[in-house]
């Protein structure tokens, strides 16, 4: 289907060649046009699915693309020891791959057992069909892809996590996505969290 076609693409462009170098990073300009079909894909599919349950296939699809990004940057990967480590290495490393320069902003949750993105990249969260009967912080968010792509890295570095993306207020009348990392409780446990 185009979901799996779009995710080889982008696969085959991260993958390694024969003498195991990395090819270049991936053009932002390759993750526009991924989102872009990916947005298109969702307007030709039946809405017999609510929003959460395409946000989880979409966030499921980027867990692919994130396992892929490991596989590919492996040996490259600092030595993580805790939660806040893995949130920086997201919101640097990982945001600066993906797309070219770190995230706008990031931090840990109050808890200890959060920490979170914040990125206001348009492409990243807006639908080019939006429903008219819903605002534009209860659409779709294809930031669930982003989010997954999150996880797939995380979870493969040994910090399990459930990762979200959702709408926030930044300023009167600007969308923002906040990417928010809810780390696993086996993780919290290891660093001598509350659970």
């Amino acid at each position: 289907n185009s979901f799996c076609t779009l995710l080889g693409v982008l696969q085959a462009s991260m993958s390694l060649d024969e003498g195991l170098k990395p090819l270049p990073r991936v053009p932002l300009h390759t993750y526009v046009h991924l989102f872009n079909g990916v947005a298109a894909t969702l307007r030709t599919v039946p809405r017999t699915l609510g929003d959460s349950e395409w946000e989880e296939r979409l966030n499921t699809l980027g867990q692919a693309v994130g396992r892929r990004t490991l596989a590919q940057t492996d040996a490259t990967v600092p030595r993580m020891q805790t939660p806040e480590e893995a949130g920086v290495f997201a919101a640097h490393v990982l945001w600066k791959q993906w797309f070219g320069q770190p995230a706008k902003d990031h931090f840990a949750g109050q808890d200890g057992g959060s920490y979170h993105l914040n990125e206001d990249l348009p492409f990243l969260w807006q639908r080019p069909d939006p429903d008219p009967h819903k605002g534009t912080h209860e659409q779709l968010h294809l930031g669930a892809f982003v989010a997954g792509m999150l996880k797939g890295v995380l979870d493969g570095c040994g910090f399990l996590c459930d990762v979200s993306a959702n709408y926030i207020d930044a300023a009167p009348g600007a969308a923002q996505t906040q990417y928010s990392i809810h780390w696993a409780a086996s993780v919290l446990r290891r660093h001598g969290r509350k659970t």
